[in-house]
């Protein structure tokens, strides 16, 4: 309810023979008797000269008056910085360094919002220099992190893995993916980027989730040398699609500035918000929390809990959360990152469903994260696949032998001496297991035969690892994100050779083995990401080098991560390489 509206406006004139009335409407004066009526006029008039020359005192005696102060400039109650989806991109080699002093405050960037809490007519003012409170954010919360220390006693190294990469978070603390930067968690509880020179910058992509509306939060504080100069940025980088095309809100706590820019290329910048002065910034050796919701085309940003500013721009329309730091003209920083959630009201997407007639799993369709932060040329990034069918289990010895018996398909290679199984693909107690000692085009023409054909290898990583219904992407194929050597064929589990098919539960998507037993072959040529369908690495008469995926019985849990990829020549004949077909709906 509006309590209150007043513009200030003078009394109107009284009436004629009306008793002047007081601003708050005072009650009338009682009767007076006739003799105090005649003595207080001249109470009145001695008291008047009194008050005139002490007046007149005061102004011979009077200090010099202060200058007039300036008139104020009204905010609007409420701005957005709305910025065309195909505005022209300024070239920059790197982000551009805010003014030393702050700039002045400009209605084109200022947000000073209403009191919300207040309804009231359209013509009603909004309360002076109030500023709206952030919401709650909408969805449901799909990650929170305190980036605690891991627990003791020590865990098991894949399992300090698992822990680590939970928010697929980098964590290189050793500089060996980015010279001169490093990257990774510290105790007591944060996660740090450090930058070692001026016009230095380094992103950090949280490689497991991607969302399209989402509120993602951080608290942010700079814990460089107390004695350490220049100017910095430090926030988050939202809708990555991959290390080139990103928005990212920066905050500046040493001059309480921020900025919004976005990256469409290598080193092709374009500001959509420029440093902006923002006194809601807690100055250097204070956190700030920092949030930014996304929905369509629209952004909102949130300082300190506390509305800072809007911004459109529709280029990306879902990708990648992360955190990102530069050092400007600052020649070294040392940046923490602290308090991370992640929130989302991205529908569930379809689930991977069994053709039980085909023995195949339909993956659905749509973007997924493929790739992870382990190799610099092997970075996270969107790729959209379209729906497809998987062979739910290895190719096993008993299916290739038909195909040789109708002459489509060779034997493999024979296992050279000491082999554990020297008649393996010949025995019927091996049925089951997976045939191995085949080349990349003896796969080939077994799909072929069998009217299917060798996967993508990002169809091979998605059917691993990509949970569609919550847009999350698992380290291994199983949705808890964790290695239990009683899951896998793997060298943890030491069976000492190959399993037959199925004896393993079934994984995320209902596939087995895809972390385990043998490496598979994939149709993809070994070329560097990003994964491109149509740049020819899907040429199936190159004579080069291809992609197999996944683990095997005789490598350890690294390799069963569904990202990893590994490059050999076609003809190649191995022990623990097999291989399974997809087919197109």
């Amino acid at each position: 309810t509006l309590r209150r509206q007043d513009a200030f406006d003078p009394l109107p004139a009284p009436a004629a023979g009306a008793q002047p009335r007081s601003l708050e409407q005072a009650a009338p004066v009682p009767a007076t008797p006739a003799g105090q009526r005649r003595i207080a006029p001249i109470l009145v008039g001695g008291i008047a000269a009194v008050l005139l020359l002490l007046a007149g005192a005061a102004f011979l005696f009077r200090p010099p008056a202060p200058p007039a102060a300036p008139t104020p400039t009204t905010l609007p109650a409420t701005l957005v910085v709305a910025v065309p989806s195909e505005a022209p991109a300024t070239p920059a080699p790197a982000l551009t360094p805010p003014p030393t002093e702050a700039a002045p405050a400009t209605a084109a960037t200022v947000v000073a919002a209403a009191d919300t809490a207040t309804a009231g007519p359209p013509s009603a003012t909004p309360t002076a220099g109030a500023v709206a409170a952030a919401p709650t954010p909408a969805g449901t919360l799909r990650r929170q992190d305190a980036f605690d220390p891991l627990p003791a006693p020590a865990p098991a190294e894949y399992d300090a893995y698992a822990l680590l990469s939970s928010s697929g978070l980098e964590n290189d603390i050793d500089n060996l993916n980015t010279p001169g930067s490093t990257a990774g968690f510290q105790n007591p509880g944060t996660y740090r980027i450090a930058l070692d020179g001026a016009n230095q910058s380094r992103a950090v992509a949280l490689a497991r989730f991607a969302y399209s509306a989402f509120s993602l939060q951080i608290d942010l504080a700079d814990a460089s040398d107390a004695a350490a100069a220049g100017n910095l940025g430090q926030g988050v980088v939202v809708r990555e699609r991959d290390r080139d095309h990103f928005y990212a809100v920066l905050l500046d706590a040493r001059n309480g500035q921020y900025a919004v820019r976005k990256l469409d290329g290598p080193d092709h910048w374009s500001d959509l918000v420029p440093w902006t002065a923002a006194p809601g910034i807690q100055p250097r050796g204070t956190a700030n929390r920092l949030r930014v919701d996304g929905a369509g085309d629209e952004f909102t940003v949130y300082l300190n809990d506390a509305l800072l500013a809007h911004f459109s721009d529709g280029a990306y329309q879902s990708g990648m959360l992360g955190l990102i730091a530069t050092n400007l003209d600052a020649t070294k920083s040392v940046l923490d990152f602290d308090n991370l959630g992640i929130w989302s009201s991205d529908p569930a997407g379809p689930a991977a469903t069994l053709d039980a007639n085909r023995g195949m799993i339909r993956i659905p369709g749509g973007e997924f994260i493929m790739g992870w932060y382990a190799k610099p040329e092997e970075q996270a990034h969107m790729v959209d696949v379209p729906p497809f069918y998987l062979d739910a289990t290895e190719v096993t010895n008993k299916a290739y032998r038909e195909c040789v018996a109708a002459g489509k398909c060779t034997p493999p290679a024979a296992p050279p001496p000491g082999d554990a199984h020297a008649n393996y693909f010949r025995q019927a107690q091996f049925d089951s297991y997976p045939v191995v000692y085949v080349a990349w085009t003896q796969a080939q023409a077994y799909c072929t035969w069998a009217q299917k054909r060798l996967p993508t290898e990002a169809e091979w990583e998605k059917a691993a690892g990509w949970d569609s219904t919550a847009q999350v992407k698992a380290v291994w194929p199983w949705a808890d994100n964790r290695f239990d050597p009683q899951r896998l064929n793997s060298q943890e589990s030491n069976p000492g050779y190959t399993t037959a098919v199925r004896q393993f539960g079934p994984e995320l998507n209902g596939t087995f083995d895809m972390a385990g037993n043998v490496r598979e072959w994939t149709s993809s040529l070994a070329q560097p990401y990003p994964y491109n369908a149509a740049d020819g690495r899907e040429d199936l008469g190159a004579p080069d080098a291809r992609i197999y995926r996944g683990g095997s019985w005789l490598h350890t849990w690294g390799k069963a991560q569904t990202f990893f990829r590994e490059g050999s020549p076609p003809d190649e004949q191995v022990s623990d390489v097999g291989f399974r077909c997809a087919a197109t709906p």
